[in-house]
């Protein structure tokens, strides 16, 4: 089938969003389609390229410092001389230039649905204006109407009127490149070498962006505790965002400088070699800190707990659904009261002075992601769906 895919987030890129974008894409390809990939330009990247047999086209969407993926438009032509059978969009509320298309030539859309997306824009934004609310609500409705199929991780998170439309899914890893067994113990060596990190000196891994919900403020607390009963302990963060100053400047004033390295953002294809020099994986999240996931449930698929268990670590995060069915308490890690940081303290202290039962939970993690959580699974889920799609089956 030749498959147009659209999404607000550069490929190749170091966030989420980009490598689930290009996985999906490159394992579509892989099975035999033709995708058309459009998504955004970044600062020095060509307008085209074929990435792992997938055609890409880049768009200028930045307006100021938002990304508006209906900018796509512009490639209006490039994508009906394509002839696509199936069109794929990650939604957002400025996207919608498929459900366009899709209206004029009634091909299929399949939307990809990570969050509420324009109720997050009016809880942030704090949209109080009558006609923008309403303006902006309609044209969401407008690209769920126009859906044929749309997927995503909680049913909360799409509008009452289209769930039947709904498959519920979940994000995965890739775990062959996230393949702990596969990465050289030289290569893991001469990394903890250049960190400054003993051989057998014990090592805790955040990954992810730093903000507020993912609990990286509570990092100095946790690591605190940690410390006081595993004093040389070793915090690797790896990551970027808007937080990260005053996270380090709270590891600053707490005294802890020497306990934490941050490593910054990482190309995609590096991440699991740090995650390999690991001995526990941690997902602080705190929901407090953005009301929307308290209101719709934790509607995002958290990308860096499959990563850390396709790596084969362990993982420490909070009991809420679906994390507590992704790392079932006791048997991939362990799953804390939200917001109890001295108990979620103490499983890391567990992990890492039991490193037996620390290593069966991290091969089980392995295990279970590899059958249930791979790109490969998740893309041959979404595969028999655009099949029957294009079969009107």
């Amino acid at each position: 089938m030749r498959i147009v895919y659209i999404g607000g987030e550069p490929v190749p890129g170091n966030t989420g969003g980009s490598t689930h974008f290009m996985e999906v894409a490159a394992g579509l390809a892989q099975l035999g389609h033709e995708i058309l990939a459009v998504c955004p330009r970044d600062h020095g990247q060509q307008a085209s390229d074929v990435i792992n047999g997938v055609r890409i086209i880049r768009v200028p969407m930045k307006m100021r410092k938002y990304t508006i993926p209906l900018a796509a438009l512009l490639k209006l032509f490039a994508i009906l001389r394509f002839k696509p059978d199936i069109l794929m969009e990650r939604f957002v509320t400025f996207g919608g230039t498929l459900a366009l298309i899709a209206r004029i030539t009634r091909t299929p859309l399949v939307l990809e649905i990570n969050s509420p997306h324009t109720d997050e824009l009016l809880y942030r934004f704090k949209v109080k204006n009558r006609i923008l609310r309403w303006l902006l609500l309609k044209w969401r409705d407008f690209q769920m109407r126009s859906a044929t199929r749309i997927i995503a991780t909680l049913s909360s998170v799409v509008p009452p009127f289209v769930k039947e439309r709904v498959m519920l899914v979940d994000w995965a890893a890739n775990c062959d490149l996230f393949d702990n067994e596969n990465i050289p113990d030289t290569d893991k060596k001469a990394l903890r070498k250049k960190l400054g990190i003993r051989p057998d000196q014990p090592v805790v891994i955040f990954l992810g962006t730093f903000r507020a919900w993912h609990g990286v403020h509570h990092l100095p607390v946790i690591a605190a505790e940690v410390l006081k009963k595993i004093p040389d302990a070793c915090f690797v963060t790896i990551g970027a965002g808007n937080e990260r100053a005053a996270v380090e400047l709270a590891v600053k004033d707490a005294g802890l400088t020497g306990s934490f390295i941050f490593t910054g953002s990482l190309p995609y294809t590096t991440v699991p070699l740090y995650l390999s020099i690991g001995d526990v994986g941690i997902a602080p999240y705190d929901r407090s800190a953005y009301p929307p996931l308290i209101e719709f449930g934790f509607y995002w698929s958290p990308l860096k707990i499959f990563e850390y268990m396709a790596c084969g670590l362990p993982v420490v995060t909070i009991d809420v659904e679906p994390l507590n069915r992704l790392v079932k308490d006791g048997e991939r890690g362990f799953v804390v009261p939200e917001g109890n940081w001295s108990i979620f303290s103490q499983k890391i202290v567990q992990l890492l002075n039991d490193r037996a039962a620390s290593a069966k939970m991290g091969r089980d993690a392995r295990s279970y992601t590899q059958s249930n959580y791979s790109w490969q699974y998740h893309v041959a889920q979404l595969n028999e769906m655009l099949l029957s799609l294009n079969t009107g089956t």
